[in-house]
């Protein structure tokens, strides 16, 4: 059992930790990382456009991996490389296929503010599972969340390949690497402790794409630190308590 899961079990059992509530639009995916790894398993699992609605929030990568996907109250995304091998975001993207996706939809949000320091992955997964835990949502379930705030420093990549290649062993040259640097930020993450190499990582409860406030860059986030003299807001989904 790890420290975050610790922590919360002694809080339920001292009687100071909120209910926990069902969510009522569960996560769903379709497609896996896993899947990839397979002979041609960088094709393409789901047509996101077939789930484009308003409230829909989604990240996977895109078919044979042509860039890093961000669903954001349903207007697509595409985190991309041009030819000359320099990042851009690519918007409204039509027709979008996805080797793998995970979604949900969620209408409403509430918002939380972290107080603690955020200065890695671990740490960030650490605040969103502690604070959705205090505002009642059940932990044992996926859910979405959505973090504002200014990047001290960090490090994300987009995986973008040539349209010919059709498997991971294809993949050496098609990692391009980003620095990030005092920059405020957009986070759309997915958190579940049953979903590893499905669309979490193997050694972490959570997935997460960002956009950064200079407007043309986003990807998948490796690293993070945010500043501490500006405030951190996470937005989990709104839970109807009765």
């Amino acid at each position: 059992m790890n420290k975050m899961k610790k922590i919360i079990c002694l809080l339920l059992g001292l009687g100071l930790m909120p209910a926990m509530y069902a969510q009522t639009n569960p996560v769903q995916y379709k497609g896996s990382m896993q899947e990839m790894q397979k002979a041609n398993g960088l094709t393409a699992a789901i047509m996101v456009d077939t789930l484009i609605q308003k409230n829909l929030y989604a990240l996977g990568p895109a078919e044979f991996m042509q860039g890093e996907i961000i669903v954001w109250d349903g207007m697509p995304l595409v985190a991309a490389v041009n030819e000359n091998k320099e990042p851009y975001l690519k918007k409204n993207v039509h027709p979008l296929k996805a080797i793998f996706l995970v979604y949900a939809n969620i209408p409403k949000w509430d918002t939380v503010n972290i107080i603690n320091p955020i200065s890695s992955l671990q740490a960030l997964q650490a605040a969103v599972a502690y604070q959705a835990a205090l505002n009642g949502i059940d932990t044992s379930e996926a859910f979405p969340f959505l973090i504002f705030g200014k990047m001290k420093s960090g490090k994300g990549h987009i995986m973008y390949a040539e349209p010919t290649t059709t498997n991971m062993a294809d993949m050496k040259n098609a990692n391009y690497p980003q620095i990030i640097h005092e920059q405020y930020a957009q986070l759309l993450g997915f958190y579940s402790q049953h979903h590893q190499n499905i669309f979490t990582h193997i050694k972490s409860y959570i997935h997460v794409h960002y956009r950064l406030g200079n407007k043309y860059q986003a990807g998948h986030l490796d690293e993070v630190v945010f500043d501490e003299t500006a405030p951190i807001q996470l937005l989990i989904p709104h839970i109807n308590k009765p």
